[in-house]
């Protein structure tokens, strides 16, 4: 008896579901290798590295803030707002966070946004991904697509077979279930994202979180807010919103009416059948879009 592409639908289900299961073990054992890279050269815990390792890039910036304002060489103001202050700066990280700072009083949110895009600090997040300690951003999207992918090709493939079972008006039950059961693989592939910070990288922020000395440090761990002057840190905070009537009558909408301090404030706070042996037997078809 002819089978659609010279396979019964038993053989079919089987050989499915195998890849199936080897898909999904492969793109484990991908996802769980790349987090645990080899480490020779473990980067010193400066802060820089700790901040990045806390928030990323803009908790870099906010450290370099905070020993800017420790330097003389940022001002910051009640209200949220922080301008630079004339003067020299060592530091060449802390140096073009205070060049893009600039003298007219800035709100610290969008100022922080805006100089992640520094090289200098860019440089950081480059060296810790050389080093092992984090993955970079193309690295992170090459194994999370690279792993949904097979999933993908194995969807194309069993709808392929639906439509000709469907065609030659073969059961097409338990393929049904496959056809599902590779849906799911993709989307929880797709959706779950690789953390950045590799096993290494885990370790290294365990050991020093939070325990080295300095302000800069505690900034690293919790943001501008975790500055240690009362002063500072109320300067800092996020304006409260008006109440709700003066909201209304000034037309605001849900989350515009801070001046443009909406991003400040998360600146500031950081940052995945069985073939059915018996209803295969008599003559029956066995769902596999085949007989």
């Amino acid at each position: 008896m002819n089978h659609p592409w010279g396979l019964s639908g038993p053989a079919f289900l089987w050989l499915y579901g195998g890849a199936l299961v080897l898909a999904a073990a492969v793109a484990i054992g991908l996802r769980y290798r790349v987090r645990r890279p080899e480490v020779p050269d473990p980067p010193e815990p400066t802060v820089a590295v700790m901040a990045f390792l806390a928030g990323g890039a803009i908790r870099v910036v906010e450290a370099s803030i905070a020993r800017l304002i420790e330097l003389g060489a940022a001002r910051p103001a009640r209200g949220g707002t922080i301008s630079a202050v004339p003067g020299v700066v060592p530091d060449p990280l802390d140096r073009a966070v205070h060049e893009g700072l600039g003298t007219a009083p800035q709100w610290v949110g969008p100022v922080c946004y805006r100089c992640t895009g520094l090289p200098d600090v860019g440089k950081v997040g480059e060296l810790l991904a050389q080093r092992g300690i984090v993955l970079s951003g193309r690295t992170v999207s090459r194994y999370r697509y690279g792993t949904a992918a097979p999933f993908g090709v194995l969807l194309l493939v069993g709808l392929a077979r639906l439509v000709t079972g469907l065609a030659g008006d073969y059961p097409v039950g338990y393929l049904t279930l496959e056809l599902f059961a590779a849906v799911i693989l993709f989307a929880v592939f797709l959706a779950v994202p690789i953390r950045s910070r590799t096993a290494p990288g885990d370790e290294m922020f365990q050991h020093y979180y939070g325990k080295l000395p300095g302000t800069g440090h505690l900034v690293a761990a919790g943001g501008l807010l975790a500055f240690p002057d009362d002063a500072v840190r109320a300067a800092l905070a996020p304006p409260p919103p008006p109440p709700t009537a003066m909201r209304r009558r000034a037309g605001w909408s849900a989350g515009a009416g801070t001046g443009g301090y909406v991003g400040s404030s998360s600146c500031s706070s950081s940052s995945s059948c069985s073939s059915g042996g018996s209803s295969c037997g008599g003559g029956g078809g066995c769902g596999g879009g085949g007989t």
